[in-house]
This record gives structure tokens, C-alpha cells and sequence, in this order.
């Protein structure tokens, strides 16, 4: 009897170990626990291009309950829809944007015809990096901590 209680409590657990690695995202044979999704991702490069002092600053978030993506491109807010492709395929469409006139609006324009080509992603030590086909990285991102405190 406490061999099969044993028995029957192992197996338990390890399913409960199965289940919650699930819930992690994984890229690269490399596991984080950062999802793509209902993740605040603040912009930190754009086309090779270091993104620093903005304000305000670049984010992108993507809700996996309406599969919408919404955020902010340096001066405009923007809102699309999302879907998941494959395993690491994702493509961003019907974005759309507010239409405030802005002193520098190169870096809003570039972010989100990025936003509209990518067709995959990655995440890495934390990096969420958006690519198109097996060009160079369009675009990488970090989490947003002062969303997450």
C-alpha cells in the first residue's frame, strides 16, 4: 500500500514539473520564464540603432485574452491585432495609430513599418528580438521593469 501511495505521489508531482514548465517560453534551447505575451516590452534597438532617452519611450504589449497589440511609438500610440504562427512565427496587422504631430517622427515611421514586416521572434536572456525571415534582428526589446514594479 505505501509502495503504490509512493508511486501514485511521484507520478503527481512529476506531472504538476511537466505542467509548469509549459508556461515558460523557450527560444534557442534556451528556457525563460518571459512570456511573449501580456509582457510590457520596452523598445531598445530598432535596425542596429541603440533607442535611448525617449520619451515617451517605445514600448509594444501584446494581450494573449484579445490577441491585440497595442503600444507606443516614441509619440503616437498605436493598436493592431496579433496572431502566433508555428513556433516562434508571429505577424502583427491593421495597425493603427494616433496622428499627433511630433518634432521627430523617423523613429515612430521606421518602429512601425518594423512592427508590420516581422514574421518571427525570439527570446534570449531576457531579449525579446523581432525578425524577418532569417534577416538581421528589426528589433530587440527588453521588459519594461518600471511597468512590472
Amino acid at each position: 500500500m505505501k509502495t503504490k501511495a509512493l508511486f501514485l505521489f511521484t507520478c503527481i508531482l512529476m506531472l504538476t514539473a511537466c505542467k509548469s514548465s509549459k508556461q515558460t517560453t523557450s527560444s534557442n534551447n534556451n528556457t525563460t520564464s518571459i512570456s511573449l505575451t501580456d509582457t510590457p516590452w520596452k523598445l531598445v534597438e530598432l535596425q542596429g540603432q541603440k533607442i535611448t532617452d525617449m520619451t515617451p519611450q517605445p514600448y509594444l504589449y501584446l494581450d494573449s485574452k484579445t490577441n491585440r497589440a497595442g503600444g507606443n511609438s516614441g509619440c503616437n500610440g498605436f493598436g493592431g491585432s496579433y496572431t502566433l504562427q508555428n513556433e516562434y512565427g508571429i505577424k502583427l496587422s491593421g495597425l493603427i495609430s494616433t496622428m499627433k504631430a511630433c518634432p521627430d517622427m523617423s523613429t515612430e515611421k521606421a518602429f512601425l513599418k518594423v512592427l508590420e514586416s516581422v514574421d518571427n521572434y525570439t527570446i534570449v536572456n531576457g531579449v525579446l528580438s523581432l525578425n524577418k525571415a532569417k534577416m538581421a534582428t528589426m528589433a530587440k526589446f527588453e521588459v519594461d521593469q518600471s511597468v512590472m514594479d
